[in-house]
């Protein structure tokens, strides 16, 4: 697993990320996985919307699947985070920073395990299995970011 760190507002402890994504892989029953995780600000998480999904705007996550083909268990994919939004949103929800980033690392994962989050019914299992890995996850999602930010 590789973790990297592309942005320079938040100081994220990308070890403490790897381990949660581990967790994460293990409790839904992923046996072999080959993940990355790069946390990016807003231009270039545009950028890659816009390169890869012909989407011109700001998203939170980018999940790309790299397997040839479906394979219970295995995992194979990048995914991409962006750290504006995870500041903006845990704002807007009034939850932290660090928090909001684990639910991306979820969120993300739970793409390349095939959910989706396009029709009312997709969101709503996204959502509720999300809310699911964070409570087992617990407190170690603040363990995450250190307590400065940079403007």
């Amino acid at each position: 697993m590789a973790v990297e760190s592309l942005q320079k507002k938040v100081p994220i402890k990308l070890a403490s990320i790897g381990r949660i994504a581990r967790t994460i892989l293990k409790y839904e029953g992923v046996r072999e996985a080959s993940l990355s995780i790069v946390f990016v600000s807003s231009p270039k998480i545009r950028s890659l919307n816009r390169q890869y999904l012909r989407r011109d705007y700001v998203t939170d996550v980018l999940a790309f699947d790299l397997r040839d083909g479906y394979r219970p268990g295995q995992v194979n994919g990048d995914i991409a985070i962006c750290v504006d939004m995870a500041l903006k949103n845990a704002a807007a929800y009034q939850t932290s920073c660090a928090r909001e980033l684990v639910l991306y690392v979820a969120h993300g994962i739970l793409h390349l395990l095939g959910f989706d989050d396009h029709s009312p019914r997709d969101i709503r299992e996204m959502r509720k299995k999300e809310q699911e890995i964070l409570s087992y996850l617990g407190k170690k999602t603040e363990t995450v970011v250190s307590c400065r930010f940079t403007d």
